[in-house]
């Protein structure tokens, strides 16, 4: 009966456990008046469930939890549930363990492994993971009574203490609590969350002190090491050595430990996972995850996930460069290591689609890094093709695997490919936006909802048609977006840009506007087919210069553009917060030959009648909603309408700031915007509202004080007698009659004065600025109608002008409450009366008396 093969007849059974049952009573019954159980055989509990278990193949867990309960209370009761040195206890409590793990006897009499498959992982059933968690109370109290262990300590009060001097934990007990406690499947490398918990993760550190790191472990390990450190070098292919070849083919047995071939892989998957969670416990968890990876790689040397896991470490040490503040050419050298990884860990398993997407998703951030810095990149990588096309490689790889077919996104590989033809080959438009079409089909036939207005909440909604269609916006922008770019690189001039191009582009762009992502808005709209925003712009901007082209190719060319501009107004009316699109539309109208118009470009930044079209909703300038402390409020970087890629909100906020700034600078009325702007970015922003980086944000500033100080002395210099003349008689007209000596100051005179003010608090960036020579200037020019300018030496200092000129704050008196008194024993004072504002500006008549004035520049 106690052998499992054993075949018995149920009637033979059935004698069996009556017999049993006898036994178990008379022992019963004889021991109840009996302070110490005479009784040491284990033998009868054991018979008595092995019968009634092959007599009714039926019964469950609960009847397994049942027994052992029932059994336990009974041993306990009498403080002898370690009879026979624990063997009831350790029987039952793998008899509950088999429950995870079938094979669990298997495994420590006959020291064989636990295979781990990766299709029974996904398909674990919840009904699976309940009768766990309705036996793991049992087993804790096993393992408590059996070795003195607790395993979860919020539930220590539900233990209870039967007086037993608990055993020694061997490794061979050791490997009954760690089997107790490892998950059913070992988890993938992806995912975030961890399998085991603090308190299993701190037993288990203990289970590994007690294993001896010997000779033959550290030669493995050194194996790896240096395998691994040739193969991240930079002149290496990355090609496997012989040697660590030959650990795949020589096992390695462990002499002491039945669970070391997992254990070191479950710390390096907490690890792993727990530093996901926490970004400041990230490094270090990533360095013990990879520690306790590499000891894995000793034992298994052909573990995919391993690998794997060691790859995306590396993945994330990219990742923390691309973000940081400059250049550094270790991030090579971590892409090869990444790449010796990861050809590893597809040599094992080439049909894992997540481990092959992430692959060509960090190459592409890679490139895209080689891209920003060319100059010192093209030591390390002389060449981005290269990169682009092993991206190009990795996401063909990606989509012919068979592993995750029904949650692929085939929309996604399309959408990518697009973005790699539009890189390698900038004169081949129609095979990215074709691609691009495509990804766009994909949306819609997998249900994508087209919601007439998006926004953050919608974006970040958890319906899949609504998700679908914020990636609808991403494709519809990328058409425009890419042939706009097209256009305003190319003329008529162009060798490559034939009419039958040009034919074949207006046929496409025309194409898009009958796709549902473009129909749908307007079907929710009043729009009129003949009002829209293409037409609208034109005429308030640019009326009649269409009218003016003659010539065919300008004529096709132009409809073009105008078809372009139309699809990207889609996407800023449809998700107003779309900063990438009206950055495309402020830059087209900043370069284009055709339509150059800073105004119009301007206004999709600062907002302004080009957002405000008939019947159109209002949008918001990208910078519209900017606060007095944060120049970026209002702008949401959204996950699913941008495909993301680590850096790439940065850069783009890099772009737009600083187009933003080249045209505030065009116009004398916002002049002190773009001073608040500057203002803006000299505050160094807090970590959690970083919009660009932060050697971007000093290279902005310093950009904006050069052209400040560039624009202003030009201004000033070619400020004409009348024109001085003009702004001092305007001065004098918004002198209010009841506080003369509030006076304003010459817009540009004033902003050169607020900006030594601001920039002499930042002693590099005002050591070179030549903000004080600016000021001189600007005081010499407006001499003859400045107050006080008649009582100053022929050229004064601008640190004297600055101090003379700053309008002092006013000091906000006390509001006298309704019982207080003057005091009795002092006189009131009596204000003087006010200056007349020709006294305050004598300076102006004696410039207008002069017939010239001589400055000195």
């Amino acid at each position: 009966i106690l052998d499992g093969d054993s075949q018995w007849r149920d009637t033979s059974l059935k004698l069996i456990e009556k017999l049993t049952l006898s036994l178990i009573d008379s022992i019963m019954k004889r021991d109840s008046s009996e302070t110490i159980w005479q009784f040491k055989s284990i033998n009868p509990w054991i018979l008595l469930y092995r019968v009634t278990m092959k007599r009714d193949s039926k019964k469950n867990e609960q009847f397994l939890l049942s027994y052992v309960r029932t059994v336990h209370e009974l041993f306990g009761k009498h403080e002898n549930c370690l009879i026979d040195n624990g063997s009831l206890l350790e029987y039952f409590l793998i008899e509950l363990i088999q429950i995870e793990h079938p094979n669990i006897r298997k495994i420590l009499l006959f020291n064989e492994i636990i295979q781990n498959n990766s299709s029974e992982t996904s398909n674990e059933s919840s009904e699976q993971k309940s009768k766990l968690s309705k036996v793991i109370d049992e087993i804790e109290q096993c393992i408590y009574c059996l070795y003195g262990l607790v395993l979860r300590k919020s539930k220590m009060k539900y233990l209870n203490d039967h007086n037993c001097r608990s055993l020694e934990l061997t490794l061979e007990k050791a490997s009954i609590v760690f089997y107790a406690l490892r998950p059913k499947q070992l988890p993938g490398y992806e995912g975030r969350v961890c399998t085991i918990t603090n308190e299993t993760e701190s037993l288990f550190q203990r289970f590994e002190s007690m294993i001896g790191w010997d000779d033959e472990r550290e030669h493995r390990r050194k194996l790896l090491v240096t395998y691994i450190s040739d193969a991240t070098s930079i002149n290496s292919q990355g090609k496997q050595s012989d040697e660590l070849t030959h650990l795949s083919d020589k096992p390695f047995k462990s002499n002491n430990a039945l669970f070391e071939k997992d254990l070191y892989y479950l710390f390096a998957d907490y690890h792993l996972k727990m530093g996901s969670k926490d970004t400041t416990t990230n490094d270090s968890s990533n360095k013990k995850a990879q520690e306790y990876y590499t000891k894995d790689l000793c034992m298994n040397t052909r573990r995919f996930d391993s690998w794997a896991g060691l790859t995306v470490i590396e993945f994330a040490k990219i990742e923390e460069f691309i973000t940081a503040d400059d250049f550094d050419p270790r991030i090579f050298n971590v892409h090869m290591s990444a790449s010796c990884y990861f050809r590893q860990a597809v040599s094992v398993d080439s049909n894992n689609h997540t481990l092959w997407m992430e692959y060509a998703e960090i190459t592409y951030i890679l490139q895209s890094y080689c891209s920003k810095y060319k100059d010192k990149a093209t030591d390390y990588v002389p060449d981005r093709s290269f990169l682009l096309n092993i991206c190009k490689e990795a996401y063909e790889k990606a989509n012919i695997c068979t592993d995750n077919d029904d949650n692929k996104e085939d929309w996604t590989y399309l959408y990518m490919m697009a973005k790699i033809e539009e890189k390698l080959h900038r004169n081949k438009l129609f095979d990215s936006l074709k691609k691009y079409a495509s990804a766009l089909d994909l949306l819609h036939e997998n249900k994508a909802v087209y919601p007439r207005k998006l926004g953050h909440h919608t974006s970040t909604s958890n319906s899949k048609g609504t998700l679908l269609g914020c990636h609808s916006v991403e494709m519809f922008y990328r058409i425009h977006a890419s042939a706009l770019k097209y256009l305003n690189r190319h003329n008529k001039e162009s060798v490559d840009f034939t009419m039958d191009k040009l034919n074949e582009l207006h046929e496409f762009l025309t194409e898009m506007q009958t796709k549902p992502f473009a129909t749908s808005y307007y079907e929710k709209s009043t729009i009129p087919p003949d009002s829209h925003s293409a037409q609208l712009i034109n005429e308030l901007y640019f009326p009649h210069k269409t009218d003016l082209l003659t010539d065919p190719w300008l004529i096709l060319y132009d409809k073009c553009i105008w078809l372009c501009i139309e699809g990207l107004y889609i996407c800023i009316a449809r998700y107003n917060r779309h900063y990438r699109g009206l950055y495309r539309l402020a830059h087209f109208f900043h370069t284009n030959e055709y339509y150059r118009n800073d105004r119009v470009s301007l206004e999709f930044l600062l907002g302004g009648n080009v957002l405000e079209l008939r019947n159109y909703p209002k949008i918001i300038g990208l910078y519209q909603e900017r606060s007095k402390h944060n120049l970026f409020n209002g702008i949401w970087r959204i996950q699913p309408l941008d495909a993301d890629r680590t850096g790439s909100f940065n850069a783009a906020m890099y772009k737009s700031t600083r187009l933003f700034i080249d045209l505030l600078v065009q116009f004398d009325e916002h002049l002190l915007v773009l001073f608040e702007v500057l203002r803006q970015l000299l505050d160094k922003p807090d970590l959690d509202k970083k919009y660009v980086r932060e050697v971007e944000r000093k290279m902005l500033c310093q950009h904006t004080i050069k052209y400040f100080f560039r624009t202003i002395k030009k201004k000033v210099l070619l400020k004409t007698r009348d024109d001085i003349e003009r702004e001092g008689m305007k001065i004098i007209s918004e002198i209010d009659d009841k506080d003369t000596t509030n006076v304003s100051l010459p817009i540009l005179f004033e902003i050169s004065i607020k900006l030594y003010n601001l920039i002499k608090n930042y002693p590099n960036l005002y050591q070179n600025s030549r903000i004080d020579e600016l000021v001189e200037l600007a005081f010499q020019r407006y001499r003859p109608i400045l107050k006080f300018s008649n009582h100053l030496p022929e050229k004064p200092k601008a640190e004297n002008l600055t101090l003379i000129y700053t309008p002092k704050k006013q000091k906000q008196k006390k509001r006298p409450t309704i019982n207080e008194q003057p005091p009795a024993n002092k006189r009131q004072c009596v204000e003087p009366s006010p200056s007349s504002s020709s006294q305050d500006f004598l300076g102006l008549a004696s410039f207008i008396s002069n017939d010239s004035v001589i400055i000195n520049e």
